[in-house]
């Protein structure tokens, strides 16, 4: 697996198979997201690709510094690494990054270097600035960019969601 942990060292691909989110706890949840991008990735014959976030946004968008991450970085590399991940790019998430619209991150990133022919989120995905970027957004351009998106419903365990905050509680 590639690490990757600089905006301005990003691989480019010719083409991808992407994910996009936190991951903050790789969770049932999030692990069914990974599996069928690394699943497509194989079958397609093209590289897996997971763009994710450090540190969490939530620390610097809020005030809850002290939000209490479910597995940390390391832990997190070592388990994609183990799940046919190829490629991670870990992104410096900052105020001024946070300022992106979605269009601008959707071009100037996912577009340009990665991309991708399909793109799995999670249900809830949202990115960009003021989390305007979702899956309608993303189905909207998926005919301009020529990729697909799934989207992971969500995971549930005795008929309740899993999910990273309500993991926390």
């Amino acid at each position: 697996m590639d690490i990757c942990t600089s905006l301005n060292k990003i691989k480019t691909f010719k083409k991808s198979i992407l994910t996009i989110g936190v991951f903050d706890g790789l969770h049932l949840g999030h692990m069914k997201i990974i599996e069928k991008t690394s699943k497509l990735a194989l079958s397609k014959n093209l590289p897996s690709v997971l763009i994710t976030f450090h540190p969490h946004p939530k620390k610097i968008l809020t005030k809850n510094n002290n939000l209490n991450l479910l597995i940390e970085q390391d832990d997190k590399l070592k388990i994609l690494a183990n799940n046919c991940i190829d490629y991670v790019l870990i992104i410096p998430f900052s105020l001024q990054f946070s300022n992106i619209l979605p269009e601008n991150f959707l071009n100037n990133y996912i577009i340009k270097y990665f991309n991708p022919k399909e793109i799995i989120i999670g249900y809830d995905h949202r990115f960009g600035y003021k989390q305007k970027g979702d899956l309608k957004f993303l189905e909207e351009k998926s005919t301009i960019y020529n990729f697909t998106v799934h989207s992971i419903n969500a995971y549930k365990r005795n008929d309740k969601v899993v999910s990273s905050t309500k993991i926390r509680k």
